[in-house]
Order: structure tokens, then sequence, then C-alpha cells
């Protein structure tokens, strides 16, 4: 007995163990790297924009059709532009209304929120663990273990980020932004944003640049944040014939981890620390050539950064 008992027991571990995980599909990473924090080891995690593409250009391809057809949760921002090619597809997903039920902030109807602003992020992980659970119902409780993980994580970026700021000793912190994209981080970091030139992606008239290069020439901000992949648009042309005009330098960051393998906790530590790199020090005006004065100080100061708070990015 004891015998058949040890087998059947040997046996059922072997089925728990090759049971498949879930097949989650999200549109771009930073929404799949919030899904691997609270799915872990139960979902297999897989985005179609690839890592470092501009979502706003991606054209999906047959390939992501059939792996968003086939899996068990497809999880979007609601607005991407190429979602129409999925629209037909029955299987369960989170989208837009998901987000605004869940109650983020998404100040403006800026989706950035959903993964720029960490509380934000946290809801979001919420949704996710909800349709999961509904989902995969005996995980329940590691998706929720997971989710308190996240949490606690949040609470560290807070305090992280209120530690760095308290050591930097800003005084009345001013940026400007060629993009709505990188709102939400500043609102965190509670940085005035004194004006964007690109809202709701609508493209900005003569007025419209005037009036940015006016009220940058007026409060000096310390740059002109523009979003890496739209270095080459109109967005980042018009940012940069403004640098040239107000001396205001130019900064370029990526609103997303260039690492797939980066936590959500290393990426917002990478890029709160780019951000709040060119405010220490009073940059030089720029020389035109496409924000390179600030790259050098912002490198020089995120050594000084990391140095200091060193230990700061090993509790995490």
């Amino acid at each position: 007995m004891l015998l058949v008992l040890t087998a059947l027991m040997a046996s059922t571990a072997k089925v728990s163990l090759a049971m498949p995980r879930l097949k989650v599909v999200a549109t771009i990473w930073p929404l799949a790297m919030i899904v691997r924090e609270v799915g872990g080891e139960r979902v297999d995690v897989y985005s179609i924009v690839p890592v470092g593409l501009d979502p706003h250009t991606y054209s999906p391809k047959p390939g992501d059709i059939l792996l968003v057809r086939s899996c068990d949760l497809f999880v979007t921002i609601g607005k991407e532009e190429f979602l129409g090619m999925f629209e037909k597809l029955n299987v369960p997903r989170i989208s837009w209304e998901d987000w605004v039920e869940a109650g983020l902030k998404l100040k403006d109807g800026n989706p950035h929120y959903i993964w720029l602003y960490p509380e934000d992020a946290l809801k979001a992980a919420s949704k996710i663990v909800e349709r999961l659970s509904e989902i995969d119902p005996e995980d329940k409780d590691y998706y929720h273990k997971r989710l308190k993980m996240f949490s606690e994580n949040i609470s560290r970026i807070k305090t992280w980020a209120k530690t760095v700021l308290t050591g930097l000793n800003l005084v009345d912190p001013k940026v400007a932004l060629a993009g709505s994209h990188f709102e939400p981080l500043f609102d965190f970091l509670n940085i005035t944003v004194v004006a964007v030139l690109v809202k709701g992606g609508k493209a900005p008239g003569p007025i419209d640049v005037s009036d940015f290069q006016s009220t940058l020439s007026e409060t000096r901000p310390a740059y002109i944040v523009v979003l890496a992949t739209e270095k080459g648009s109109d967005e980042g042309r018009l940012a940069l014939e403004v640098s040239r005009a107000t001396g205001i330098p130019v900064l370029y960051l990526y609103a997303f981890p260039l690492d797939p393998s980066e936590s959500y906790v290393e990426f917002y530590k990478s890029l709160t620390s780019m951000a709040l790199a060119g405010l220490q020090m009073d940059i030089p005006e720029s020389t035109g050539e496409g924000g390179l004065d600030v790259w050098l100080y912002t490198a020089i100061i995120l050594f000084v950064l990391f140095l200091v708070f060193e230990g700061w990015f090993r509790r995490v």
C-alpha cells in the first residue's frame, strides 16, 4: 500500500509540474513587464512590439496575430493604432475601460501613466491579477502573493525617490517636455513641467511652437525631454530647434526598458536617475548637436548618484 501511495504521489507531482503555464500576450513590453511581476512562474509573457521599437510606428506581423489568437489573456493599453488587427479575435483581454474601472489616474487620458506612474502601475497589476485569478483560480493565492511583493517594491521606489530628491536638495526644479509621454514620471517626482509641446499626439502649429519657446525663455527649465524613439520625428526636430533658439539642452529618455530582463524596479530607478541627473547642476547651453552636452553631464551625475545611493539600489 505504501508503495502504491508513493507511486501515486510521484505521478501527481509529475502531472502538476507538467501543467502548462498561462500564455499572456501584451501589446508593449512595459505591460508585459508588469504581467511578469505578478504572474511569475505561472505565466509565459510575450510582447507584440519588440523591445526597443516604437509602438506608434510598429505594424504587427501575421505571427503576432497567431500569437494573440492562441493566448489565455491579451493585455493592451486600449489605444494602440494597430489594435484593429486583433479586434475580431475572441480572447480574454484587458483594455482601456478596464484601466479606468481599476481607478488609475490616467491624467488627461495619458496612457503612459499605466507604467510611468508607480501607483497606477500597482493598480494595473491588481487588475491583471484579478483576470489571471479568474482564468486560473487554482493559482489565485500565488498571484496575490506576487501582487503583495510588487506593492512592497512600489513602496520602496517611493522611499528611494524621496531619499534621492532630498539628497539632491533641488530648488524649484523645472523641465519642459517635447511630448506628453513623461508627464507621469515628473508628476510622480513632483517636479514642475513648465510646458508640453506635443499633446495627445496632435502635431503642433507655428503658434504652439512659438508659445512653447517663449515659455521656456521665461521659465528656463533644466532641459527639454524628448522620447528617444521620437528623435527623428517632428517632435524631436522641433524640440531641437527650440533648444538651439533658447540654449536649453535636450535630454533623450526611453519610456520602456531596453533590457527585457529588467524588473520594474530596476527600470524605474534607472529612468528616474537619468531624469534627475541633469537637475543636479547647471548645464551649459546646448551646442545644438542633438543634446550632446546634457548626455555628458547626465553620465557624470548618474555615476555620482549611483555611488551615493548604491545601498538603495541593492535593497530592492
